[in-house]
């Protein structure tokens, strides 16, 4: 395993608006450098499925959630489900060119990394 995926191997990333464009050349990037990614999509189902084959065919690990940002109620249970698959959140990225309402406190505090 390559120093830069050692650095942050058990981190994991969330993008929104992962699965196409710049959101896919982020996540591939964030999974190289060893991070677990969760690609979060909006209708982008194939694109979505393939970023996490070709992410996991290099050795990395991901997995793709479809979400609409735009609705609260579908935020709060994707990130709960991040919660408590993945158990913590290390890096968002909202992508989300559509919507400015995705709200990090939906990630619970007890899920994030300590400061100390």
């Amino acid at each position: 395993m390559s120093e830069a995926r050692l650095k942050h191997a058990g981190q994991v990333a969330v993008v929104t608006g992962g699965a196409r464009r710049l959101g896919r050349h982020l996540c591939a990037m964030l999974a190289r450098r060893g991070y677990a990614v969760v690609v979060l999509y909006r209708g982008s189902d194939a694109e979505a499925a393939s970023l996490v084959e070709e992410i996991q065919a290099h050795g990395g690990t991901a997995r793709a959630r479809a979400l609409d940002v735009a609705v609260e109620a579908q935020v709060r249970v994707v990130f709960e489900d991040i919660s408590a698959r993945e158990g913590h959140v290390d890096l968002l990225v909202n992508k989300d060119r559509k919507s400015t309402r995705l709200n990090p406190s939906h990630v619970s505090e007890s899920r994030m990394p300590s400061s100390a």
